[in-house]
């Protein structure tokens, strides 16, 4: 009889995928493949047994340490955009490639940037707050209150995610210039009314900045003292992202001195955010805890694209979205 291919799921744990997701995963797992899981309950010496003889690895924001046991390992697949916790290059070195989603959790992280964005303008949270509480603030923000239509977006990171955004920035007659290492096609930058601008251009012209790109020793504090210091005093920051492409300390004394107007902020320094931290207490801040990407629809999207990877590596074809080439 043939034995069946080693897949190990490696994540956190409850908090990071529900159980019933987990359940959707082992269904989906196709036929001839077995499926081992490994959260924040798996012993050390319980996961390396399951990763030694293990040629397929789905990973979801957890780091990566037994290269020791990865002797079998052809592939590792990521449910996350992001790769910031793994070793990309001693995958690279071992010949093992990594992909990630595919962007698959555009859609889903594009709405709630547009989300974010809306309800800074609109002052939803003290709204909603003040009926919970049975108040009636009538048009006591009025003076406060903004549109999207007509300002200006400023996207960081023009890839799936951003030129998602973008499609929704032209919907609401918004204006979109971006900033990327490399310039879109002329027909991407027709179809938004997109317009490329360097880093620093964009953060003195753009009304909303967003952030769609990952976290690399490039990125991190890309957003320091020194850029704040050319936004505009009513500017409001996005981020879906990671936490540490914004300097820490140089956002919260933005938001103090009201150097911009506001921000939303859906990724952080630390997670899960403390509970004693000072964002949770500014007025000129919404926070999410990290669900940008997070939805059924998306899950179900993650799942397949994940598996038809790995059948795409068993039936040597080349995997979709190598992010260590």
């Amino acid at each position: 009889m043939k034995t069946a291919k080693k897949i190990v799921l490696m994540y956190k744990g409850s908090n990071s995928i529900p159980e019933q997701i987990i359940n959707r995963i082992r269904d989906k797992t196709p036929a001839g493949f077995s499926l081992l899981i490994s959260d924040n309950h798996t012993s050390e010496l319980e996961r390396r047994t399951m990763i030694e003889g293990a040629e397929y690895i789905i990973n979801y924001s957890v780091p990566f340490d037994d290269f020791d046991k990865a002797t079998s390992l052809r592939f590792v697949q990521l449910l996350s955009a992001g790769a910031d916790l793994l070793d990309l290059e001693r995958f690279k070195q071992m010949d093992i490639p990594v992909a990630n989603n595919g962007s698959v959790n555009a859609p889903t992280v594009a709405e709630h940037t547009i989300l974010l964005m809306l309800s800074l303008l609109k002052k939803l949270p003290e709204h909603h707050n003040s009926m919970k509480n049975k108040e009636w603030l009538g048009h006591q923000h009025a003076l406060n209150l903004g549109e999207l239509c007509g300002k200006t977006v400023g996207i960081i990171g023009f890839g799936h995610i951003g030129q998602r955004v973008a499609r929704a920035i032209k919907a609401f007659n918004g204006q979109v210039v971006y900033t990327d290492r490399h310039h879109a096609s002329e027909k991407v930058e027709q179809e938004f009314d997109a317009k490329w601008l360097p880093l620093n251009e964009l953060l003195q012209t753009s009304d909303i900045i967003t952030f769609h790109i990952p976290l690399f020793e490039s990125t991190r504090n890309m957003i320091d003292k020194a850029q704040f210091s050319l936004m505009k005093p009513t500017a409001l920051l996005i981020n879906t992202a990671r936490g540490p492409i914004i300097n820490r300390a140089a956002l919260l004394e933005a938001l103090n001195n009201h150097t911009i107007a506001g921000a939303g902020l859906d990724a952080f320094h630390n997670e899960p955010l403390p509970a004693d931290d000072e964002l949770r207490n500014k007025d000129n801040v919404i926070l999410t805890p990290h669900i940008a990407g997070t939805s059924i629809d998306n899950w179900e999207r993650r799942i397949d694209f994940a598996f038809a990877n790995i059948l795409d590596v068993e039936n040597g074809y080349r995997p979709h979205s190598i992010i260590n080439r």
